[in-house]
């Protein structure tokens, strides 16, 4: 037996996931990397609980404070780097600078850069709409350990939806997107918030009111998918991962086979 691969969502603030990705020994001892920590408090509880546990690196999705509120604690208890966009770091910097006396150590990132740490690749991909600066980050391990790729995702997908339009246009976000749904079917979408159940409640209210937005569903997967969910909330359980493959069948954003279809799915989510 050898290293393994390793995914695992945090919970914090009211809905969002931080996610752990890495490689674990044998033995329990593990390199891992941390995304998007909205909050400081759960990442430590977590890794004292795990002491065989090292973070070496720290990446942020996007600039908002539930995604990086955190960041500066953890950065500095683990003595890790942070990477992600340049507008998220910049702020990162002048916050450190203020309440530590120095900066952290930053890397801007670049659509396409890719980087091996923790036994694995990780891969950043651009993908703005929620904001003009997030990235997306496809996380790959070894083809020996045969373990499917994981997508962090942040605010620009999540299960059975997408993120709001703060900057920029929704045709931006639908190419974003676009992107993402290029990928192949077993990868596993790790998005930043647990708004599944709500999101596919809304994917069957279109399916019923405007069959037009939500053409491309398979209702057959978007029913299974909602009792799967049903039952993994029921008993405290994360809704995702979940494969891109499903979210293909389940997702009407991913699913949009055009501009013009998006922009007005996303403008009926939010007036709803």
């Amino acid at each position: 037996m050898g290293l393994k691969p390793f995914l695992q969502p945090i919970p914090l603030l009211n809905d969002n996931y931080a996610w752990l990705a890495g490689t674990v020994q044998p033995d329990g001892q593990a390199e891992l990397v941390l995304f998007d920590p909205g909050e400081g408090a759960p990442v430590d509880s977590v890794m004292r609980q795990h002491p065989k546990w090292h973070l070496v690196g720290l990446f942020i999705t996007h600039r908002h404070g539930d995604h990086m509120g955190g960041a500066l604690q953890v950065a500095d208890q683990a003595h890790v780097p942070l990477y992600g966009p340049e507008d998220a770091l910049g702020l990162l910097e002048v916050k450190g600078a203020k309440a530590q006396g120095q900066a952290p150590l930053c890397h801007v990132l670049e659509d396409g850069q890719k980087l091996s740490l923790a036994g694995m690749t990780v891969e950043a991909i651009s993908t703005p709409g929620h904001l003009n600066q997030h990235l997306c980050y496809l996380v790959r391990w070894p083809a020996a350990m045969k373990a499917a790729p994981a997508l962090i995702s942040g605010d620009t997908l999540f299960s059975g939806g997408c993120g709001r339009v703060f900057e920029g246009t929704p045709a931006r976000l639908f190419h974003s997107i676009k992107r993402l749904k290029a990928l192949p079917d077993d990868v596993l979408l790790c998005p930043a918030h647990e708004y599944t159940a709500a999101n596919l409640a809304f994917v069957q209210r279109q399916m019923a009111s405007h069959p037009g937005l939500t053409a491309n569903l398979d209702s057959r997967a978007v029913v299974k998918r909602v009792d799967q969910v049903k039952a993994l909330r029921a008993v405290g359980q994360p809704s995702v991962p979940v494969a891109l493959g499903v979210e293909k069948a389940t997702n009407p954003f991913l699913s949009a086979p055009d501009e013009a279809t998006f922009t007005q799915l996303r403008h009926v989510k939010d007036i709803s």
